[in-house]
C-alpha cells in the first residue's frame, strides 16, 4: 500500500507554533533575506493562532497556509 507523505507543517497548535518560530530563526540568521512579505506572513501566521480560542481547525488551516507561503517566498 503507498501512502502521501505528509505535509511538514505539522497539525497540532503547539506543533505549528514551534514551526512558526523556526521558521522566523530561519528568516533572523538569513542575511540574504530581504522579502518582508515572508516575514509579515509569518507574523499573521503567529497573529491567527493568538486570536483564535482553543485549537480552532480553520484557524490552524488558515496559519498553517500563511506559514507555508512564508516558505514559499523564501525561495523567489
Amino acid at each position: 500500500m503507498i501512502t502521501e507523505a505528509e505535509d511538514e507543517v505539522p497539525d497540532s497548535r503547539a506543533n505549528l507554533i514551534n514551526f512558526i518560530v523556526q521558521n522566523f530563526y530561519r528568516f533572523i540568521n538569513n542575511p540574504n533575506m530581504k522579502d518582508d512579505r515572508s516575514l509579515l506572513l509569518l507574523i499573521a501566521a503567529l497573529s491567527t493562532i493568538s486570536a483564535s480560542e482553543g485549537d480552532s481547525p480553520q484557524a490552524l488551516q488558515a496559519a498553517r497556509r500563511l506559514a507555508q507561503n512564508a516558505l514559499s517566498r523564501v525561495g523567489k
